[in-house]
């Protein structure tokens, strides 16, 4: 009975330190990230620890009000969830000051700009059937080959439309901050 308990707890702990990411609208995420991150920015990740889990990113362009352009952060991969930070480059990052570092949204939208495909484009159906129905190894890296480029034609799309309603929506916050203050003068 004892080692049916140790089994159980262990697996219940085991759940607790990891995370498991519902498939949502690319849309939705993005709202999502919008009510939970206090800070919002594109950086350039300058360096990474592969040791303590660390890396270091600096701002060049804020598109939130936490961030300004020239910060730089150290924030920490808590590599149960995704997204994290392990290659150099430029990043658009959703995420929050924890325990000193910023952290990355679990689940989040955080994702590397020149490759922003992450885990929000999922393959779709109609090529799973193809490469069932068709076992020719050559066919079949041909037609990974047309997905991981529509996967990335789309998610480069998305992410210059996603940056240009971040800067819009930073826009409007800052008019509407000014306008509140000229309103209390």
């Amino acid at each position: 009975m004892k080692k049916h308990l140790l089994i159980i707890l262990f697996l219940i702990s085991l759940k607790s330190f990891a995370c498991t990411c519902v498939p949502k609208k690319l849309s939705e995420r993005q709202k999502s990230e919008l009510k939970t991150a206090e800070y919002i920015f594109i950086g350039d990740v300058i360096e990474i620890n592969k040791t303590d889990f660390t890396f270091k990113i600096k701002v060049t362009e804020s598109l939130s009000r936490k961030s300004c352009i020239d910060d730089v952060y150290i924030g920490k991969n808590w590599r149960y969830c995704y997204p994290y930070i392990q290659e150099k480059g430029k990043w658009i990052v959703y995420g929050n000051i924890e325990k000193g570092f910023l952290r990355l949204n679990p689940c989040g939208i955080s994702r590397l700009i020149d490759n922003p495909v992450a885990d929000m484009y999922p393959t779709e159906l109609k090529y799973l059937d193809i490469i069932i129905d068709n076992p020719d190894k050559k066919y079949i890296e041909r037609i990974e080959k047309e997905i991981a480029k529509e996967k990335l034609e789309t998610a480069l799309k998305d992410l210059n439309l996603e940056i240009i309603a971040l800067r819009e929506r930073k826009l409007n916050l800052s008019s509407m901050s000014k306008k509140n203050n000229e309103e209390k003068n």
